[in-house]
């Protein structure tokens, strides 16, 4: 975890990063243990302030999820998959995703524990999903796709925290809510020169940010085949569980997140548009 955050994006967007997969074993071959910096105490109060922020986060995680479909490699993998094909696979997926999630953030982190087996069980399915993308050439999930997947989960609160009204309740929830991260990145495969949750949250949020406005932004200004299909069913299938959620609106709401131009959602920043574009005017 001492790399720079350019070093840490710089490696994320290398070949290699796309060329080696989440794990080189089989599923019977997973070894799970504790990163070597874990510390329990940081690990338990991060997973305190995500229950505490429990329905904030979730609606980051979703345009996060949404974000992250415009990448090509993900989508090609997640399609390949056929689990998010209709809204009662989607459904069915992203439940599973989000039980998970709140599995980790409500159980300590140890051996035989619901979490830890709730890990293994994520790890194992990145291995089959990797293999059978491997088999279809259709690419493979990879240490890059797992560092994307990280953005999507956590991206948006670390950048933008105040659109989800995310304040930290003690001194240095922020600091302990990457490292929650951080260590499930780890749990799941993701070796620590990718993984995007490093040892602050400034390094984290400007890895974050790099990855955003190098990724996430030109991919969702410039949408792949499938894209549309692919986020409306995640969201129809996600609307039984969460039946505030609008499929317009959220995908708006992601590409605004993204800072996609044009996607504006206050009359402050509509105001600057509009002085920015007659700005332009006058050249």
């Amino acid at each position: 975890m001492d790399l720079s955050a350019e070093e840490v994006v710089k490696g994320l967007l290398s070949e290699a990063a796309y060329a080696t997969p989440s794990d080189n074993v089989r599923v019977e071959d997973l070894e799970m243990k504790l990163p070597k910096w874990f510390d329990e105490a940081k690990f338990n109060q991060g997973r305190r302030f995500f229950s505490d922020f429990c329905i904030a986060h979730t609606l980051s995680l979703i345009s996060g999820f949404i974000a992250v479909l415009a990448v090509p490699t993900v989508i090609k993998v997640m399609i390949g998959t056929q689990r998010s094909n209709t809204p009662y696979t989607a459904y069915k997926r992203y439940l599973s995703t989000y039980l998970h999630i709140i599995t980790w953030a409500s159980h300590d982190l140890k051996p035989g524990s619901p979490s830890w087996r709730s890990l293994h069980t994520v790890r194992a399915r990145h291995v089959v999903a990797g293999r059978a993308a491997r088999l279809k050439k259709q690419g493979t999930v990879s240490q890059r796709d797992l560092a994307l997947t990280m953005l999507g989960l956590i991206g948006f609160s670390v950048l933008k925290p105040d659109k989800f009204h995310l304040v930290s309740v003690k001194k240095g929830d922020m600091e302990a809510f990457v490292h929650f991260w951080a260590v499930i990145g780890a749990m799941i495969g993701c070796q620590d020169r990718y993984n995007i949750c490093r040892k602050t949250y400034d390094e984290t949020y400007q890895v974050c940010q790099e990855l955003v406005d190098r990724v996430l932004l030109p991919c969702l200004e410039n949408v792949p085949e499938y894209f549309e299909h692919t986020a409306r069913v995640l969201i129809d299938g996600g609307s039984a569980v969460f039946s505030f959620i609008d499929g317009d609106f959220i995908i708006y709401w992601t590409k605004h997140l993204a800072n996609v131009p044009g996607y504006i959602y206050t009359e402050e920043e509509r105001l600057a548009l509009q002085r920015k574009l007659k700005k332009s005017r006058c050249k």
